[in-house]
């Protein structure tokens, strides 16, 4: 069995091209395992057996930053290992192989966590939506994961695409040989380098959602987004707040609990867009919720982080440097300083 060399980052120039449009050919795919609440690992093999893919544009990009933290042979939520299976399952051809067949305009929408964390997931796609606005046009086929047309991103994201564009999903567990394919880097935890989309979205949403509504549902809330034990999808427990009775307070004095991920992605975003007041925690929580909170509201941070400062320049924000659990002997000041705030 032929082992892993090396990890091929998306961008690297020993992977030949067919052209500087970053279109490959002779892509072989495979999807692996969905497992809940883990990042994916979606695989593409061009020539030589090299291996490009999203996930190892993340993997090399973190090992990096944080040597000390991550490894390559033990990386967090098993990324490693899952493209090491999936490469040697295509060397091996352990599975059919599915050829499609699209028009030369095909291009690969994914990232590592479209099912994980959507904070990190549309940095990632409004990367490649600026991208594909830039330099394709006349683009017809995009590839996304199989279920994906179901998250709020895609339901973002389209607002910003050519509504002709068709949409062809990738089911797991599958290998797929594609002739022509275009696929790009999304630079990852720097949504901010796409505001321009963020505030068309936004407009797209005001006027196109605003009176789909009753104004009583999203104009001036407080609201709750923080990660906490009543969050269904939360892969880093350590910046889990374990506060039952403090949300039961807040909710008592007019504050609603919102978990994104159950939430109509319009009306959310409209609620957070005319919010009061804001709650928030660190963590996957507010990556793509933040963008659209009301700049005009009172915001609440409640964790250790070192994204605060970031928040202090964009809003109006009370920092509570302290994570919380049912026994936190400040619970009450804590209590008193969101609701008096």
């Amino acid at each position: 069995m032929e082992e892993i060399e090396k990890i091929y980052p998306i961008n690297n120039d020993d992977i030949p091209f067919t052209s500087s449009n970053n279109i490959y050919n002779n892509v072989i795919i495979n999807t692996g395992t969905r497992i809940k609440c883990e990042w994916e690992n979606l695989i593409c093999v061009v020539f030589n057996n090299k291996i490009i893919s999203n996930s190892n544009l993340f993997y090399s990009d973190w090992h990096m930053i944080y040597p000390s933290y991550i490894n390559y042979q033990n990386l967090n939520y098993h990324i490693y290992n899952n493209i090491s299976r999936n490469y040697h399952e295509i060397l091996n051809k352990t599975m059919i192989i599915e050829n499609i067949d699209c028009d030369f305009q095909s291009f690969l929408m994914t990232s590592p966590f479209s099912f994980s964390n959507s904070g990190h997931d549309l940095s990632i796609i409004l990367c490649y939506v600026d991208y594909i606005r830039k330099n394709l046009p006349l683009l017809e086929t995009i590839f996304i994961f199989d279920d994906y047309e179901n998250t709020n991103n895609f339901k973002l994201i389209k607002l910003l695409l050519n509504e002709n564009i068709k949409y062809i999903k990738l089911k797991f567990n599958k290998l797929y040989s594609i002739e022509n394919i275009i696929i790009v880097s999304g630079d990852m935890f720097d949504i901010r380098k796409n505001q321009n989309l963020i505030e068309e979205l936004k407009i797209l949403i005001i006027n196109n959602y605003s009176d789909k509504y009753d104004k009583k549902l999203y104009m001036n809330k407080n609201i709750i987004l923080m990660k906490t034990n009543r969050s269904p999808n939360v892969l880093l427990k350590s910046t889990q707040h374990n506060c039952e009775k403090f949300l039961c307070n807040l909710e008592n004095n007019d504050f609603i609990y919102i978990i994104p991920e159950e939430y109509d992605i319009y009306l959310l975003c409209l609620t957070m867009l005319n919010a009061s007041k804001i709650i928030c925690s660190e963590g996957s929580i507010i990556y793509t919720n933040h963008l659209f909170f009301n700049k005009n509201s009172k915001i609440v941070f409640i964790g250790i982080s070192c994204c605060i400062s970031y928040f202090n320049e964009m809003f109006n924000v009370l920092n509570i440097n302290k994570m919380l659990n049912n026994n936190d002997e400040n619970y009450h000041e804590i209590f008193n300083s969101c609701i008096n705030f």
